[in-house]
């Protein structure tokens, strides 16, 4: 599977780290094709949350992809935003209006957006270390893995990476 994956799938930034070959997972566990078994740190990056495969979501999913799978909210209406919008104005202490993404990466270039324009300003701060995303403005953010950002320069301009302000592994070795 390893061979076929260089063969066929583009590497532009993926480096790689482990040779597994994921077959299924449940709960916090993932399994590869010999039936190995390891616990989860990845969470799909950040978006499984809740584990591989918990039932109330499988039965959630089911249910909608019966009815139709996708829609895109941002050129038509439907239900499903709405409710979920309204549901979260219920439990906040502020009534918001929401811009709901399918992935971590494009609600931060949906916040690079809006922050410039809301403040017709063009320069960003952001953590050294740190991962954003791997769309063009978002590479400009994170600098966990250099082989993702190589082939792009030059990458957005005017964000500026600062160390996280914590002494004891200061990068300035201050003290």
């Amino acid at each position: 599977m390893i061979k076929r994956d260089r063969e066929t799938l583009a590497p532009y930034n993926r480096p790689f780290y482990y040779p597994l070959v994921v077959a299924g997972g449940e709960g916090s566990v993932v399994r590869d094709v010999d039936g190995n078994e390891y616990i989860d740190l990845n969470s799909g990056l950040g978006v499984l949350n809740l584990g591989q495969c918990h039932p109330k979501i499988v039965e959630t999913v089911i249910r909608k992809v019966k009815s139709f799978m996708h829609y895109s909210y941002t050129d038509f209406h439907y239900p499903e935003p709405v409710e979920l919008g309204e549901r979260l104005n219920k439990i906040l202490p502020v009534k918001c209006k929401y811009f709901f993404a399918s992935r971590g990466t494009e609600a931060n270039e949906a916040a690079v957006k809006i922050a410039k324009h809301y403040t017709k300003k063009h320069y960003f701060i952001g953590f050294m270390g740190a991962f954003h995303g791997r769309t063009h403005a978002t590479m400009a953010f994170s600098s966990t893995s250099p082989v993702q950002r190589r082939y792009f320069h030059p990458i957005m301009s005017g964000v500026i990476l600062v160390p996280y302000a914590y002494c004891y592994r200061c990068p300035f070795k201050l003290i």
